[in-house]
């Protein structure tokens, strides 16, 4: 009785850095990237209920004196909607249940990647913990 569903996506690309000379994969560019939803619906209780799961990512980004790289976790969220009355719905939402994570790493040359002399490279941890969300939606007329 419940439905599974999902996408993904894989990417490459290759390109001549204009700085270094050397190749790599366009700038901002995730290699991979997806979802996968199910959904049950209960109609002898009047309820709807599933999982999301959105993937992490991680990206690049290439500019003359400064690499930064972006790592975002995958984040999954639980939800119920229950139909009190054919005009009146109310869903609660449980987002980020898995501790989702960013990170950000900045690599900051002295002038011009092609020189490869590093200032100093910038990591900076974000985590988030999940939120509860209730929305009550009823209906007019």
């Amino acid at each position: 009785g419940g439905r599974i569903s999902g996408e993904g996506v894989l990417r490459r690309s290759k390109v001549t850095d204009p700085v270094t000379g050397q190749s790599r994969r366009i700038s901002n560019e995730s290699p991979y990237g997806g979802s996968a939803m199910f959904t049950q619906d209960l109609p002898k209780l009047r309820t709807v209920w599933g999982a999301d799961v959105v993937g992490g990512f991680r990206e690049t980004a290439y500019r003359l004196s400064e690499i930064e790289t972006r790592k975002v976790s995958a984040a999954v969220q639980l939800f119920a909607e229950y139909k009190m009355r054919p005009d009146l719905t109310v869903r609660v939402e449980a987002q980020a249940m898995n501790q989702r994570n960013a990170q950000r790493i900045r690599e900051v040359y002295v002038g011009p990647r092609n020189l490869r002399v590093l200032d100093y490279t910038d990591v900076r941890n974000l985590e988030w913990g999940g939120s509860l969300n209730i929305r009550v939606r009823k209906s007019f007329g």
